[in-house]
């Protein structure tokens, strides 16, 4: 029993850090990348945006242009939420 008074709240502590951690990309698109376009942008016929690298370079460039300082897991959710939403690249 003692035990188990002890794991139960690391327990909450770990599941609550981990939520917190969670990264809603479609709210960091909006907030940032729509300061500058809006989603026409993704789908425009002359795209230059034609290989899963070219993104990532893309992400990046936008993100220090836009003075977001997202970290690393920042950057790779945006960049798989984009992916996911328009571009379909495999990675």
């Amino acid at each position: 029993m003692t035990r188990l008074l002890f794991i139960l709240p690391l327990m909450f502590i770990t599941f609550s850090a981990m939520a917190d951690e969670a990264i809603d990309a479609r709210t960091l698109h909006q907030q940032y990348c729509q300061r500058c376009h809006d989603d026409s942008i993704y789908t425009r016929p002359d795209t230059i945006i034609f290989s899963y690298s070219a993104l990532v370079k893309r992400v990046h460039f936008c993100e220090s242009m836009a003075g977001a300082g997202w970290s690393e897991q920042q950057l790779n959710a945006v960049i798989d939420y984009l992916n996911q939403r328009f571009y379909h690249y495999k990675h």
